[in-house]
């Protein structure tokens, strides 16, 4: 087990059956630095794992004093010019830093890497037009096939005002932007986000978390300041940001109904990151949350307190933080009912520690076929959680052809279980701040089930598994001989590789022939009906 920490570099605990042992010195990993999250995987395709790690280290512009502002008045307003133009704005009256743009790395199999450039082909919007790079406050990365056509999409939950950026993939490495009406609003400080297929439909739907208290005391002391904006008549493009999670359920036509409230996951606090993980293994995957913050910078009281101080020096103002109260609410647990609702659980499945907790990471520890979880503390040590359900399962971990030795981004789907259909697919990464194991637990219903295990790699190829038993571990390994990619008809890979566009439409508007205009005749609809 890999632990990033603040100030001591990344830890690593050996299993040794039952207790870890701390063996950081020895795997070369001893240092001071300030890791914030870390990744593994075979970069290089040598069938080894490598270990990325992020460390803290700013860059910022205005807390390093590495340079000066220039500004000019442009038509009576004054806006930053210069080489910080773009990192640099004014903001009432007050300069503001931004951040780096998003950077997507392309990997060529043997480590190395480059950046896909925005304002080209490679990132078009909702119109099919280049982006500009966006400058977001990012938080979340994770890389899913969001619409079921075998390519990897993206989704990245962004904070504050900046809204959140879905990526679809169309099979060659580029991508477009989600159409505007798939979503028809997305939460307003997204943290963390993940997929799963919560209802068996055979579509994966999509949960991102948010700040919503559970408590209404707590809600009114936190209202938000955020007041929403009126769309204009006729404006149905827009997609407002709420204060609250969001759970989107695909509809299966490449359109989502948000459902959060309906299901019962509006609120769970000031949330880092959701996992479904099916943990009583009944065959729906149930939700877990980790949430809390060293401060509640959201008490609007104290703010009110610290606006009546009035001007301050910047090191006096920064020892204001200790005037908020410490948010520690207990984790969340959500048990799906099968329904497209869930019930919190939390209390019941001993999930409800109340330390500031904000990475979660899951893994067989205990070798038992089932998914335990491990929970990253702020100020205090890391939290286990074993899963103790008893209830019959099958676990499934892919060996893949070298450079993806690990399966990333194949789908694993179960038949024969306790439901029609289980699917799951391999990531790496895509949770705030941690990862999990890339093994995958499946619900076999009873001990006397046979099930069958499919797999589609990312190659093309497919695996699959007949008669599969309970309570057994398969390692499936991809086929040697690679397959031609599919490509939905008429994307621009099946395009580029010679497949013919979709057969023009059997059907020609020939509207101007009717010679007929609609006019609406006046109506009161209150004469007829009064409210």
């Amino acid at each position: 087990m890999l632990v990033a920490t603040l100030g001591n570099g990344v830890h690593c605990f050996r299993n040794e059956g039952g207790h870890f042992k701390e063996v950081t010195a020895e795997a070369g990993l001893a240092s001071r630095t300030g890791s914030t999250s870390l990744a593994l995987a075979d970069v290089d395709g040598d069938g080894a794992l490598d270990l990325y790690v992020a460390n803290y280290g700013t860059q910022a512009i205005l807390r390093s004093g590495g340079g000066s502002a220039q500004m000019k008045r442009v038509n009576g307003q004054w806006v930053v010019t210069g080489p910080y133009a773009d990192r640099l704005r004014l903001v009432d009256g007050r300069l503001e830093e931004v951040g780096e743009p998003d950077v997507l790395y392309l990997n060529d199999g043997r480590g190395h890497f480059r950046p896909l450039p925005w304002n080209s082909e490679f990132f078009l919007d909702e119109d099919g037009k280049p982006k500009a790079a966006p400058w977001d406050f990012g938080l979340t990365a994770q890389m899913r096939d969001i619409n079921g056509d075998g390519f990897p999409d993206i989704y990245v939950c962004n904070d504050f005002q900046t809204v959140d950026r879905a990526w679809i993939n169309d099979g060659t490495g580029h991508f477009r932007a989600l159409p505007r009406l798939a979503m028809r609003h997305q939460s307003y400080a997204s943290m963390g986000v993940d997929f799963a297929d919560i209802d068996r439909d055979g579509w994966l739907d999509c949960f991102v978390v948010e700040m919503l208290s559970r408590e209404h005391p707590r809600r009114m002391s936190q209202r938000s300041a955020m007041s929403p904006e009126a769309p204009a008549v006729g404006r149905i493009e827009n997609r407002p940001e709420v204060n609250r999670n969001t759970l989107f359920w695909n509809r299966g036509d490449g359109t989502y109904a948000e459902i959060a409230n309906f299901s019962g996951v509006a609120a769970s606090d000031w949330s880092w990151q959701p996992v479904f993980l099916d943990v009583d293994l009944d065959g729906y995957e149930d939700l877990l949350i980790v949430n809390g913050h060293a401060f509640d910078v959201q008490d609007r009281d104290v703010l009110e307190q610290i606006r009546g101080f009035g001007k301050q020096p910047l090191a006096q103002a920064r020892t204001n933080l200790a005037l908020y109260p410490p948010l520690t609410p207990k984790k969340m647990a959500f048990r799906n009912r099968r329904d497209r609702t869930f019930e919190e659980v939390s209390d019941a499945w001993g999930f409800n520690s109340r330390q500031v907790a904000q990475g979660i990471a899951l893994a067989d520890l205990d070798n038992d076929g089932d998914l335990d979880v491990v929970i990253n503390c702020f100020n205090a040590p890391p939290l286990l959680y074993r899963n103790n359900s008893s209830a019959p399962r099958v676990a499934v971990r892919l060996a893949g052809r070298a450079p993806n030795v690990q399966g990333i981004g194949a789908n694993i789907r179960v038949k024969g279980g306790p439901v029609a259909l289980q699917m799951q697919e391999i990531v790496c990464g895509g949770r705030y701040l941690s990862g999990d194991d890339p093994m995958r637990v499946f619900a076999a219903g009873t001990l006397t089930n046979k099930l069958t295990i499919e797999v589609r790699w990312r190659s093309g190829q497919t695996s699959e598994v007949r008669e599969a038993r309970a309570n057994q571990l398969y390692v499936i390994e991809e086929p040697a001989a690679p397959a031609a990619k599919t490509a939905p008809p008429g994307s621009r890979r099946a395009t580029e590789a010679g497949e013919p566009r979709p057969a023009t439409v059997f059907f020609k508007d020939v509207s101007h022939l009717l010679n007929h205009s609609h006019h609406d005749e006046l109506f009161n609809d209150y004469g007829r009906q009064p409210l």
